[in-house]
């Protein structure tokens, strides 16, 4: 669909409007109301998704005119399944979908009220039919020193551990990062400077939030909440989903009160129209409506709202290749928001053998070593073997490590990896670790000019509120974010990005109807 556009500012006139809305409904002489999505990621697909299927033009001041702009060639975001872009290796040995998943893999807590959930079911995937679960349980520690794996692993040590960290950061004056206060707690013979505990860190605080120790916010690092159920991923991986909000494979409610999610006969489908190669440099706002100025050829996008989705990396960027420029200026709150909160990153390197050489039962192998970068720097395997029958092994850097990770060689990320598999397989006389490199896909988020880092984390200072201030009500009534860094409640998941996206969609709703905007924390579901 279109959007009103004119040429760049310089022109003299503009172009005619051009509208995308049904031939009985121009001729009514309503007006359409315009609604730009910036972003084709989780949030964007979802908040438009959610327009197309829900818009009721009797009620919101006339038919949906929508233009979804994104900045790529392709759908997604930092969900990713590498298909055409895959090395022919991987397609010639079968093995996409989970394994090529370069972005977000995990279903985290799938249960029958998760909204990722229920789009899986929608579409007919169940667990053992299209998603397969993961078993943290299912793991083997070694530690660095000795090549062994302990008789206990101490995770038990490092929640306590942590926990306490986090009650005694209650009674700090100023919030401290979670590292500086987890200096002098000891339990079951562990400090912070344990190897086991530093393994638990990086697999566990620093994976999940994306935030290296040194810089998560003791008082708030941790209080995200969370879907109780499993840990799934897709066996197609997860454009298994961004492609059915796309198509129109499935059909959503506006998520007010319970997501409902049904699937879509292929005849009746409403596909999405996704601009690809569009990204917006600047945004113009202001009470009469929006414009934004596409950066390749200052084509400028006019509308009545925009619901922006840029990732917070982004928006924190001053890269010309990737910085926005906001007209007035963002709301101090907003822009504040924008510059404390931390954005972290998360390596992702899958390796196709030729054959299987490692055990194959166990879901995760570990490398337990202290020291920072160290800790995180490919410590952590997935036998995605146990999940596919493929000859892969997927690991990650993280904290501090992925950043480091990104700017190495192909050869020296593999020397870094295979140093660590042969300690891990040491003891093990059936295992010899390969020496050649095998086939290698590598996640850059940091160094993608649309993404610049892989999710949000709250930083030293920030919480909760610094996300709801910042991104909890509309910008003049015409601009709303959306994305995993709005969503204080499920900050850094593709869950969170799901909501934010229909919340901002109920918001344009309300202020089509001349009610105030809708609040953009979540609502649960029951």
């Amino acid at each position: 669909m279109g959007c009103a556009a004119s040429e760049p500012a310089a022109a003299v006139e503009e172009e005619p409007t051009i509208r995308s809305v049904p031939t009985s409904e121009m001729a009514s002489g309503a007006r359409a109301v315009r609604v730009v999505v910036i972003g084709a990621g989780t949030s964007g697909l979802a908040a438009a998704r959610t327009l197309v299927d829900t818009w009721d033009s009797s009620k919101n001041g006339g038919p949906l005119e929508l233009t979804v702009l994104e900045a790529r060639n392709r759908i997604g975001g930092r969900t990713w399944t590498l298909v055409s872009e895959a090395p022919a290796a991987w397609n010639a040995a079968d093995a996409l979908g989970a394994p090529t998943d370069m972005g977000a893999s995990w279903i985290h807590g799938s249960c029958p009220e998760h909204p990722i959930t229920k789009i899986a079911k929608a579409l007919g995937q169940t667990e053992g039919g299209g998603l397969v679960q993961t078993d943290d349980d299912s793991s083997e520690v070694v530690l660095c020193d000795t090549g062994k794996t302990p008789d206990d692993d101490k995770f038990d040590a490092y929640e306590s551990m942590l926990e306490q960290a986090q009650e005694k950061a209650e009674d700090a004056e100023t919030d401290k990062s979670i590292w500086q206060m987890l200096s002098g707690r000891s339990e079951s013979g562990q400090t912070r400077d344990s190897a086991l505990f530093q393994y638990h860190l990086a697999t566990g605080a620093e994976f999940n939030t994306a935030g290296p120790a040194s810089q998560l916010s003791a008082w708030s690092g941790f209080d995200d909440e969370e879907y109780e159920g499993s840990e799934v991923v897709w066996a197609k991986g997860y454009k298994t989903m961004y492609e059915a909000l796309q198509s129109g494979a499935v059909k959503l409610n506006d998520g007010s009160n319970k997501v409902k999610v049904t699937a879509v006969a292929p005849g009746s489908r409403k596909p999405l129209a996704v601009q690809y190669g569009k990204r917006i440099r600047e945004v113009a706002y202001d009470e009469s409506g929006v414009k934004l100025t596409n950066a390749d050829d200052g084509l400028v996008y006019q509308a009545d709202y925009a619901i922006i989705t840029i990732p917070l990396g982004v928006l924190k960027s001053s890269d010309p290749r990737s910085a926005v420029t906001f007209r007035p200026d963002l709301p101090r709150v907003t822009a504040e928001g924008i510059r404390a909160l931390g954005f972290g990153n998360v390596v992702k390197v899958a390796l196709l053998f030729p054959t299987v050489w490692w055990p194959e039962g166990t879901h995760y192998y570990g490398l337990a070593q202290a020291g920072e970068p160290d800790r995180g720097l490919f410590t952590y395997f997935l036998n995605v073997h146990a999940l596919s029958d493929k000859p892969v092994l997927m690991t990650f850097a993280l904290g501090s490590a992925a950043d480091m990770a990104e700017k190495m060689s192909d050869a020296a990320v593999w020397e870094a990896i295979r140093t660590n598999l042969m300690t891990i397989f040491d003891s093990n006389d059936d295992v010899t670790v390969p020496e050649e490199m095998p086939h290698m896909i590598r996640s850059e988020w940091r160094a993608d000019p649309h993404a610049k880092g892989a999710y949000t984390y709250c930083a030293v200072g920030t919480s909760k509120d610094t996300i709801s201030a910042a991104f909890g009500s509309a910008v003049e009534g015409r601009l709303f974010f959306a994305g995993e860094h709005t969503s204080a409640a499920y900050r850094g998941t593709v869950h969170g990005a799901f909501q934010t996206g229909q919340q901002a969609a109920r918001a344009v709703v309300a202020n089509s109807r001349g009610a105030p905007a809708a609040d953009s924390e979540e609502e649960e579901d029951d």
